[in-house]
C-alpha cells in the first residue's frame, strides 16, 4: 500500500484552499492512504479530499488542547492515531511531524516560498529529508 502524507499551511485564503485542493486531486503521485495533520488549512484540505475520494485517512493529532474540535468533525471517516505528548507544544508538533513522515512512502508538501522559512511544514519537509523520503515541494500562490 502506497502512503501519502501532506503537510503546509495552516491560514489560507480561499483561492489558496481552492488551489490546494486542485494540486492534490490532480497530482501525479497516488496513494491507497493519506495522512494528514489533523490541523486547519492543508490538513483539513486533505482530510475532507479523502473523504470525498474514497482513500483510506490517517489523522496524526499532535497533543494540543485545540484540536477537539477539528478531530470531531474529521474523525469519523478517519483511523485517528494521537502522538505522543511533548514537553511543550513545539515538541507535541514535531513528535506529530516525524510519526506522519515515518509511515509514509512521499511527503507532498505545499509551502509559500520556495526557501526555509520558520513554520511546520518545513521542519516537516526536513525530517523527511533527513529520513530520506521523496519530497513534492509546491509553492502556493499568493492570492
Amino acid at each position: 500500500m502506497t502512503v501519502r502524507a501532506f503537510t503546509g499551511p495552516s491560514l489560507l485564503s480561499p483561492l489558496q484552499k481552492y488551489e490546494v485542493a486542485s494540486r492534490i486531486l490532480q497530482s501525479p503521485v497516488k496513494a491507497e492512504r493519506w495522512i494528514s495533520g489533523c490541523a486547519y488549512g492543508v490538513d483539513s484540505i486533505v482530510a475532507y479530499l479523502a473523504m470525498a475520494v474514497d482513500v483510506e485517512l490517517t489523522l496524526m493529532v499532535p497533543f494540543a488542547r485545540h484540536n477537539g474540535t477539528l478531530l470531531r468533525e474529521l474523525a469519523q471517516n478517519a483511523h485517528v492515531v494521537r502522538c505522543a505528548k511533548g514537553r511543550t507544544t513545539a515538541d507535541s508538533y514535531r513528535i506529530r511531524n516525524r510519526d506522519m513522515v515515518l509511515d509514509a512512502d512521499h511527503l507532498h508538501a505545499f509551502v509559500k516560498q520556495p526557501s526555509f522559512y520558520r513554520s511546520g511544514e518545513w521542519m516537516t519537509i526536513n525530517i523527511a529529508r533527513e529520513m530520506r523520503i521523496p519530497v513534492l515541494i509546491e509553492v502556493i500562490g499568493d492570492i
